[in-house]
């Protein structure tokens, strides 16, 4: 198999010429339909996790896209999540594009909803996207664990985010997620946030690990899922997959997806 192929700096490199660095700044983009998802979010989002580590270098649009440019020209244009690594070095920020390995889920999945359970633990600065030892370590325990997401839960027995992903809670016609100030502004999450001021109740608000069973039902945003239904938290079921908020979230989200392909889709020159 060929090595991946990395930009780095704008030039193009080999996997084996590159180290990744455990302190990291990151964003994950998914190209889908030959577009890139939210690419304008996830820089600005970049910038802001920059800024709030006194860096004052910032990304535009342009330079992003130039770099995207050069990786399908050498790489092709694949439905693929590719890797924005941003790290800082004697004073110099070295900027890394690449694709990684993306795992989509099958439709069966969202049919049924996938299990997760509660864990402690507090990002210590939610509002960077940096990569963590800590957080890493998490993220491999759920392989053994045999649950698809950990909800994190703070040291006032509060449920904020997953390790991974974006929480809300479903109580009739309110959607509830942890305020933004309190957790990784996830792209997804916010894009779900504004259709679901249109279609619900929305809150902003704290929800309890011991409120659990007061949820009709919970979901998870992220980039590589969308909006995917819980059908366990810990020992306590949840019918998320057939509930009625959930699913008119869904299609709303699916159509805001098209809506955006249709307007950001790349074409061969």
């Amino acid at each position: 198999m060929s090595q991946i192929s990395i930009i780095l700096n704008g030039k193009v490199i080999k996997q084996d010429e590159y180290t990744e660095t455990s302190a990291e700044f990151y964003e994950v983009i998914r190209v889908k339909n030959r577009a890139l998802m939210f690419l304008e979010d996830h820089i600005n989002r970049l910038n802001h996790s920059l800024k709030m580590a006194n860096i004052d270098k910032l990304f535009t649009i342009k330079a992003v896209q130039s770099d995207f440019a050069k990786l399908f020209e050498v790489d092709g244009i694949k439905n693929q999540n590719v890797k924005l690594s941003v790290s800082a070095e004697n004073g110099h920020l070295n900027c890394a594009l690449y694709y990684i390995e993306s795992m989509y889920l099958k439709e069966d999945t969202y049919k049924k909803g996938v299990r997760v359970k509660t864990k402690s633990f507090e990002r210590e600065n939610p509002e960077i996207k940096q990569r963590t030892n800590a957080m890493q370590t998490i993220r491999n325990q759920l392989q053994l664990d045999s649950v698809y997401e950990y909800l994190l839960v703070d040291r006032e027995g509060l449920i904020l985010e997953g390790s991974k992903t974006n929480v809300f809670f479903v109580k009739g016609t309110q959607v509830i997620t942890a305020d933004t100030r309190r957790v990784l502004g996830g792209i997804t999450r916010q894009h779900v946030a504004d259709l679901a001021r249109v279609h619900s109740d929305f809150k902003e608000s704290s929800f309890a690990k011991t409120n659990l069973k007061e949820a009709e039902a919970v979901f998870l945003t992220g980039t590589s899922i969308g909006i995917l239904p819980v059908c366990e938290v810990d020992d306590i079921s949840f019918n998320s997959a057939n509930n009625p908020l959930i699913l008119s979230l869904m299609k709303a989200y699916e159509t805001w997806e098209d809506t955006y392909i249709e307007t950001h889709q790349l074409h061969s020159n």
